[in-house]
């Protein structure tokens, strides 16, 4: 399934948890060769993830909602001559003094609304709200949250190069480039609690179709949770490999002038892997990938070794 117009016939049954396993790995293998076809597996993910936070969830009265309003009237082009302006300055005026309600400051002003316009002044509102939560800050599967930064953090999005500092709070979207600098760390957690820290120097961007992060350069130490779904495992990516697990605690370093990536685990099971072969690291074991060579086999690690004394608290 080489050929991309043969295979993205199935993208959306695919998203959908539609096909069978021998055509799921084979689109699976296609997709890990084709920046094209994960774009627009990225694009289902997208529309997804607005149909969930429109239409899926309760929708919250933001405490800002009457000033937003009053702005939004206030930048309507209405001409001076209007007998309706004054009316509207008069609302403006009492609503900033807090002195009276729309309803009795439209019956003083002599001004009686029919249901077009609660019809209208609803369906206004509706839409407000509707806008407000394209902007929410919740998590979605490969979404991540800043837990906590320490020195310099900074982040760019796919379409923007321009590198901005990362604050605790902040929303890493998938394919956010982060990197920090000398003497810097920072945590980020994702939607089930799952928590990577970048050390100093490190450099990476969160993954468009799974929980997880593709390394560039540095270390990170990661605590995943077990995963509820076996179909997408956290996974952290580097040039030379690829470790992905379903819960466990482990640590990952990169080093591109080397072309060397170094895996130690500390609990669980990771599966670390390349094009020249796959290993299971299990608890306080070492392995390293070089080049395009396949990962070494597991070697046995002291928790007390220098390595080993990297545990996230």
């Amino acid at each position: 399934m080489n050929d991309c117009s043969g295979t993205r016939e199935f993208l959306p049954a695919y998203f959908d948890n539609e096909l069978d396993d021998a055509r799921r790995r084979s689109l699976e293998r296609h997709l890990a060769v084709c920046e094209s076809c994960r774009t627009e597996v990225a694009g289902y993910r997208r529309d997804h993830a607005l149909l969930q936070a429109t239409v899926g969830r309760p929708v919250e009265v933001s405490p800002h909602l009457t000033q937003a309003v009053l702005e939004r009237i206030r930048r309507e082009s209405i001409q001076p001559s209007s007998p309706r302006r004054g009316f509207i300055q008069s609302v403006q005026e009492r609503f900033s003094r807090g002195a009276a309600s729309p309803g009795s400051v439209a019956r003083r002003a002599g001004f009686a609304p029919g249901p077009w316009a609660y019809a209208g002044v609803a369906l206004a509102v509706g839409l407000f709200l509707l806008t407000m939560r394209f902007y929410s800050p919740a998590l979605g599967p490969t979404d991540a949250r800043v837990a906590s930064v320490q020195g310099g953090a900074f982040t760019h999005t796919e379409a923007s190069v321009a590198w901005v500092p990362l604050k605790p709070g902040a929303i890493l979207r998938a394919g956010d480039s982060v990197k920090t600098q000398d003497m810097a760390t920072l945590v980020a957690e994702w939607r089930d609690g799952s928590r990577i820290e970048f050390d100093a120097k490190g450099e990476g961007k969160t993954l468009h179709l799974l929980p997880g992060v593709e390394l560039r350069q540095g270390r990170i130490r990661a605590k995943v949770n077990r995963q509820v779904s076996k179909e997408s495992p956290f996974t952290i990516r580097t040039p030379q490999a690829t470790a992905q697990v379903l819960g466990t605690e482990f640590m990952v370093e990169a080093q591109p002038k080397a072309r060397r990536t170094a895996l130690l685990v500390a609990r669980g099971v990771v599966h670390f892997f390349n094009r020249g072969g796959s290993v299971m690291a299990r608890e306080w074991t070492r392995t390293e990938a070089v080049g395009e060579k396949s990962p070494t086999l597991p070697a046995t690690v002291s928790p007390l070794a220098p390595d080993s004394m990297w545990l996230m608290k």
